[in-house]
């Protein structure tokens, strides 16, 4: 049985690019969940200042404004 060496290369590549395009989208998809996490906290922060009456003069960077 002969190997056919260009196509197994070309699968492989194909193959490459479609783990790469994946890679890039969980990279993405982390970044966004990093970010919501990281709105939340302000939001939370800012709800507990609010809570013992010590507002945060700047509210903005609780709506991912700053």
């Amino acid at each position: 049985m002969e190997i056919d060496v260009k196509k197994e290369q070309e699968k492989i590549q194909g193959e490459i690019q479609q783990l790469t395009v994946m890679a890039n989208q969980l990279q993405q998809q982390r970044q966004e969940v990093i970010n919501k996490v990281i709105m939340k906290q302000g939001q939370l922060e800012l709800l507990d200042r609010l809570d013992k009456g010590k507002p945060s003069a700047d509210i903005t960077k609780v709506n991912g404004v700053a």
